[in-house]
């Protein structure tokens, strides 16, 4: 496919990239107030933030799903590539040289460094709270 799809493509993909971090970094902001919430024993609280943070997930697998969309439309060579680049298995030294690329594999790289600190605060309030039952069991 031409240059100019893929740039326009790419442009698209980089805006579902852009809410689903904006979505991502709600979720871990949620987490960490769900986490507080259930230290004062404060179920009112946990609940209404469980359900809010639900949302959130919900609109970031959304987002994920138009970019699967758009991931469909492109032949088989650049849907591979741009799937690595949407995995973070693409390299800094693989990125083809446009500012473009560069910008989705930065959002890419943020999205998953907020969502350790999601998983990372879950785990540790998860086995705070239930102990060896906790689904992060050891």
């Amino acid at each position: 496919m031409s240059g100019e799809y893929i740039d326009g493509l790419l442009k698209e993909v980089i805006k579902e990239l852009k809410v689903k971090f904006r979505h991502m970094d709600e979720i871990c902001r949620l987490t960490r107030e769900l986490a507080d919430g259930l230290s004062r024993d404060d179920k009112v609280t946990a609940q209404m933030v469980l359900d809010m943070r639900g949302k959130e997930l919900e609109a970031a697998v959304a987002c994920d799903r138009n970019i699967q969309i758009y991931l469909a439309s492109v032949q088989e060579e650049d849907m591979h590539r741009l799937s690595n680049l949407l995995d973070g298995r693409l390299k800094e030294t693989q990125l083809p040289d446009s500012d473009m690329w560069r910008e989705a594999a930065d959002i890419v790289e943020k999205t998953k460094n907020i969502w350790q600190q999601t998983m990372e605060i879950d785990r540790v309030t998860s086995k705070r709270l239930a102990g060896s039952d906790s689904y992060y069991k050891q």
